[in-house]
């Protein structure tokens, strides 16, 4: 497809042969088709290889959606380079946070309603939040200097493995 040896499973690895860089990528992912069949994986790279990039979890799956899934990996990479650029700046690193919630619940399907709910409740009161670890837990930017909560705690969301949702905040240092 871009001259790469299939053996590549991993979207770094690709990046990689493909000689490019993060953002380069991303423009190419939007050229893949939303999805494929496994058949057309296989036509075109080979049953083993196809085979060999399943894990347990996709080795039933018969369509698999390209497009999206990549253009989450290479976003997720390219926001975590920009956050670390801007450290300096609550502001911006909630507006990073906020762009990975969206593509994680977009592109990745991952989350749910009530913790999506909580990123938005948390970006009202915020810099910008965002669910993680699968769509149970929210990461929520928020300034030390001038925290939401008037006692000068910081705001911590999270979403533990039993249903329902939990609120607290942490004494800052």
């Amino acid at each position: 497809m871009l001259g790469l040896d299939t053996k590549h499973c991993l979207l770094r690895d690709v990046q990689d042969a493909a000689g490019r860089d993060v953002n380069q990528m991303l423009e190419l992912v939007e050229s893949l088709p939303e999805s494929a069949s496994r058949e057309q994986l296989e036509q075109l790279l080979g049953k083993g290889e196809v085979q060999a990039c399943l894990s347990e979890d996709t080795e039933r799956m018969t369509s698999f959606k390209l497009r999206a899934r990549a253009r989450y990996v290479f976003g997720e990479a390219s926001r975590v380079d920009e956050f670390s650029k801007v450290l300096d700046s609550p502001l911006r690193m909630g507006e990073i946070v906020i762009s990975c919630s969206s593509s994680l619940s977009a592109d990745y399907e991952c989350g749910n309603a009530e913790v999506e709910n909580l990123v938005r409740k948390a970006s009202r009161i915020s810099y910008g939040g965002r669910i993680t670890a699968w769509g149970r837990r929210v990461l929520v930017v928020e300034d030390f200097a001038h925290p939401s909560n008037p006692e000068g705690d910081c705001l911590l969301f999270t979403d533990p493995a039993s249903s329902g949702a939990f609120v607290k905040f942490i004494k800052q240092e």
